[in-house]
C-alpha cells in the first residue's frame, strides 16, 4: 500500500459536541474506551464516510440534516452548527501530497468518479463488530445459516467478479458491470418478453441469455465463496486452533419464475434471492462415527466456537476484497469483537489480527480493559509497538445540568510512566502501587501461562498474586531455562514494600524513596529480560517446526529428529541466551539410544544421548545443547533463530 490513514476528524457527529480529532498517524491503533465515551462514534464516522462513496447524495446528506429523522448530528449542538466527518490520508511516496475527504450537508468529496484512490480504498475498507458478527453466524437451531442478505447489504458493492455481465439483448456492460452489486441490480431489473397469457416467454433469445446470466452469477459467486471457504478453514486450523472443524460455504441456484402461491400453473416471473449456506464438517473421536456434518451450527458449537467461525469467515471475506498495492489505503476496523470469548480463546484471535496488520492498517476498539492489556502485551512481545498508537478514552464527568458529554482522550501511559509521575510529585504510596503493577506486568510477560496459576487447597486454580509470581520466577522459571537465581533481578527484595506500601508508617521518608528508586532499577532489568523473550516455535507440530539434534564424540554421533509439543522460547540474561526445556515427540533416531515416543524434557533427551556417547565422562564435556539443534525445514541453527 502506498497510503496510510493519518487522522479522523468529527464535528458535532454522534457523541462529539464540537470538533474532535482522532490521530491515527499512519499507524495501527489500539483504543480502550469506556461505554459511552465516544469510541464507537469514531468507528461509525469512518464507516459512514467510506460508505458514502456509493450512496446517493441525499442518503449521505440526511446524516447531517437536523430536520431529518435519521440524522447523526450531536444532540446538544444547535441547528446551525456545522456537522461533518473528515479524513486525511498521507502518502508513503516521496513528493505526493496528502488526500483529504469530507462528508457534510453541504460538501461530499468522496464521490468524484475519476478518484481511483477513493474507489479502491473504500473497496478495501472493512469494519465489523460483535453485533454484525452475530447477525451473520447466530441463527435459531431450526434454521440454516443464510448469508445472502448480509452479502447483498454489506459486501456486494465491494466484490469484483472476473468479468462484466452480458445484458439480455446480447450487449456487454463493460467496462462497468464487474461488481456483484451491479450484476445483482441488473438481474433484478430485467423485464423479459411475455406470452399472451402474461407468462415469461421461454422461447425468446432474451430468456435464454437471462438464464445464462443467472448461471454465470452463481458461478462467479461460487468462485468467490470457494476462496473464502479455503481461507476461513486455513485460519480455523492454523490460527484459531480448531483443526477438527472444516466449513463448507455454498450458494444455491438463483430461483426464478416460481409458481405463484396457491397456483399449480401460473408462475410469478420474478427473481428470488438464492441462499448462501454455511455448514461444518467435524472430525472428533468423542463423536460416534468419528465425524459428522453439522447443518445447524448452533446445535453443535458453543458460543466461543461460533464466534471463531464467524471471525474466520469475515476475515476471509476481508482478505478476498483486500487491495494492498498501489494507490490505496486499506483499513480494517474492529469494534468490541470478542465479548463472548474467554482469555484463552482471545489470544489466538489477537495473534490472527496482528497477522492481518501486516498488509493493512488495523484499528481495534474495545471497552474490555483485560483484552486491551493482553493485546498490548502481545504487540510489545513481538517488538511491534513502534507501529502502533495506544489510546484511552473516557467520558469527562460534568455535573452541570444539561451539559454535553465530553471525551477525555489521551495516549495510554505505561505503569512505569505513572509510577515516575507520582514519584516526581512526592506521592510515594501511589508510585509504589504502580510499580507493583509494572512488576506484575513484566512477570506475566516472562512466565509461561501455566506458571502464572496456583492451585488452592480446595483444588481451585487461580491467578497467582505477585508473591506467587516471584516465587515461580525463582523456582520453576529458573529450572526450565537453567538460569541461576543470582543472575536475575532482585525484585523479591522489594516485594513486601510493593505489595502493601500503605501499611507502612514511613511511606514518605527518604528511606522509602530510596527503596522505590532501587525497585525501579530491578524491575527495569526484569523488563529487559522480558523484552528479550523470543519464540522459537509455537509447538503445534507443524512440519516447519521440525528439528534435528546431532551430537558427536569423535567418529561416534547420533541424530534425533523431533517435534516440539509446546511453545518453545528463549531469553537473554546478562548477555547470555538461555533456552526453555520443552516436551518433544521424537520422530526418528539414528541409533537405538532414544526411542520414537513422547518425552517430557528435551534437555533430558540431550543428556541421555550425551551420556551414551561418553560426553558426560571427564575429561570429555558435552557441547551446549542449543549448538546441536537446527530447524529441519529452514536449515537454520537454533542459536540463529
Amino acid at each position: 500500500m502506498d497510503w496510510t490513514l493519518e487522522k479522523i476528524e468529527l464535528e458535532n457527529f454522534k457523541f462529539f459536541n464540537g470538533p474532535f480529532e482522532f490521530p491515527v498517524r499512519g499507524k495501527n491503533v489500539l483504543l480502550y474506551g469506556e461505554n459511552g465515551s465516544g469510541k464507537s462514534s469514531i468507528v461509525w464516522g469512518l464507516y459512514t464516510l467510506m460508505e458514502s462513496r456509493r450512496k446517493p447524495v441525499a442518503d449521505v446528506q440526511k446524516y447531517f440534516n437536523p430536520g431529518d429523522g435519521q440524522h447523526l448530528r450531536n444532540r446538544y449542538c444547535q441547528p446551525g452548527d456545522p456537522a461533518n466527518v473528515r479524513t486525511t490520508f498521507t502518502p508513503l511516496i516521496a513528493g505526493a501530497v496528502p488526500k483529504n475527504y469530507e462528508i457534510s450537508l453541504a460538501n461530499i468529496t468522496t464521490q468524484v468518479a475519476a478518484d481511483d484512490f477513493m474507489k479502491y480504498t473504500t473497496a478495501a475498507f472493512d469494519m465489523f463488530n460483535y453485533r454484525m458478527l452475530s447477525e451473520w453466524i447466530y441463527q435459531k437451531n431450526s434454521r440454516d445459516i443464510d448469508l445472502f442478505k448480509g452479502f447483498e447489504k454489506d459486501l456486494f458493492k465491494y466484490l469484483y467478479f472476473r468479468r462484466s455481465y452480458i445484458r439480455v439483448d446480447g450487449t456487454s456492460a463493460a467496462p462497468d458491470g464487474t461488481t456483484a452489486e451491479e450484476w445483482w441490480t441488473y438481474i433484478k431489473s430485467v423485464q423479459l418478453p411475455l406470452t399472451k397469457r402474461g407468462q415469461v416467454n421461454r422461447k425468446t433469445d432474451e430468456y435464454s441469455r437471462f438464464m445464462t446470466l443467472l448461471s454465470d452469477f452463481k458461478a462467479e459467486m461460487e468462485y468467490i465463496l470457494m476462496q473464502v471457504e479455503h481461507s476461513a478453514n486455513d485460519m480455523l486450523h492454523n490460527d484459531l486452533l480448531l483443526p477438527n472443524i472444516s466449513l463448507v460455504v455454498d450458494i444455491t441456484d438463483v430461483p426464478f419464475n416460481l409458481l405463484k402461491p396457491g397456483c399449480l400453473k401460473y408462475k410469478d416471473g420474478k427473481v428470488h434471492s438464492p441462499s448462501i449456506s454455511v455448514k461444518a464438517h467435524v472430525v472428533d473421536g468423542n463423536v460416534p462415527g468419528w465425524s459428522t456434518d453439522i447443518a445447524h451450527l448452533a446445535t453443535f458449537f458453543n458460543e466461543s466456537k461460533l464466534t471463531c467461525i464467524g471471525i474466520a469467515l469475515r476475515l476471509a471475506i476481508s482478505d478476498y476484497k483486500l487491495i494492498s498495492t498501489g494507490d490505496v489505503s486499506p483499513v480494517l476496523c474492529i469494534d468490541d469483537l470478542l465479548l463472548s470469548l474467554d482469555m484463552s480463546a482471545r489470544i489466538p484471535v489477537i495473534k490472527l489480527l496482528l497477522k492481518k496488520a501486516q498488509n493493512r492498517q488495523l484499528l481495534v476498539f474495545t471497552h474490555d480493559r483485560a483484552f486491551f492489556e493482553t493485546m498490548r502485551m502481545l504487540i510489545c512481545e513481538k517488538r511491534e509497538d513502534g507501529r502502533w498508537c495506544f489510546y484511552e478514552m473516557l467520558e469527562k464527568k460534568n455535573t452541570a445540568a444539561g451539559a454535553a458529554p465530553k471525551p477525555w482522550f489521551h495516549p495510554t501511559q505505561t505503569y512505569r510512566d505513572k509510577a515516575e509521575y507520582h514519584f516526581e510529585k512526592g506521592d510515594y504510596p501511589a508510585c509504589a502501587n504502580y510499580l507493583r503493577k509494572y512488576c506484575e506486568q513484566q512477570l506475566k510477560r516472562l512466565l509461561p501461562q501455566n506458571l502464572q496459576l496456583v492451585q488452592k487447597t480446595n483444588g481451585e486454580v487461580i491467578q497467582a498474586d505477585m508473591s506467587g509470581l516471584i516465587g515461580k520466577l525463582a523456582s520453576d522459571f529458573c529450572s526450565l531455562y537453567e538460569i541461576s537465581i543470582a543472575d536475575l533481578p532482585s525484585v523479591s527484595v522489594y516485594r513486601k514494600r510493593l505489595l502493601n506500601p500503605l501499611s507502612h508508617d514511613d511511606s514518605h521518608t527518604p528511606v522509602f524513596k530510596a527503596e522505590l528508586t532501587g525497585a525501579v532499577t530491578e524491575i527495569d532489568r526484569l523488563k529487559s529480560i522480558a523484552d528479550s523473550l523470543k519464540t522459537i516455535c509455537e509447538g503445534v507440530g507443524h512440519h516447519r517446526d521440525e528439528f534435528a539434534m546431532t551430537v558427536s564424540n569423535g567418529a561416534a554421533n547420533e541424530t534425533i529428529v523431533f517435534d516440539v509439543m509446546e511453545k518453545w522460547t528463549s531469553v537473554e540474561v546478562a548477555g547470555v541466551r538461555y533456552y526453555k526445556d520443552v516436551k518433544i515427540r521424537v520422530i526418528s533416531s539414528t541409533t537405538a539410544t532414544v526411542a520414537a515416543q513422547d518425552y517430557d524434557s528435551l534437555r533430558g533427551v540431550f543428556n541421555t544421548v550425551s551420556t551414551a556417547l561418553g560426553l558426560n565422562i571427564p575429561p570429555a564435556t558435552p557441547p551446549a545443547m542449543e549448538s546441536t539443534i537446527i530447524n529441519r525445514f529452514s536449515g537454520t541453527a537454533l542459536t540463529a533463530i
